[in-house]
């Protein structure tokens, strides 16, 4: 994967390649830098993983930047939104 600044470091990478086994319930989102991460989270996790990556990029987007976060949820939206609409509860909480 590509950053900015040229390839991942093997530290960088080393956070995304675990994940197409899935999103590991200690996920730690401060990995997350930028709206490119945000992108490369949600796109490579097993849709069954989205709706909860989603949920923890908004609920951290303090910490990634709402840019980051909000990308994330239209990447979650566009791929699955049925488990993106589950991890909020309703598509109603998702909106907001």
């Amino acid at each position: 994967m590509l950053t900015k600044n040229g390839p991942m470091t093997s530290v960088e990478a080393h956070w995304f390649a675990a994940l197409p086994a899935g999103l590991p319930s200690d996920f730690d989102y401060a990995v997350i830098r930028s709206v490119d991460d945000a992108r490369s989270l949600m796109l490579v996790l097993p849709n069954c993983d989205r709706g909860r990556a989603a949920v923890g990029l908004y609920e951290h987007r303090w910490l990634v930047g709402s840019e980051a976060a909000y990308y994330a949820l239209l990447a979650a939206w566009d791929h699955d939104e049925h488990e993106a609409i589950a991890a909020f509860g309703s598509a109603e909480r998702f909106a907001l």
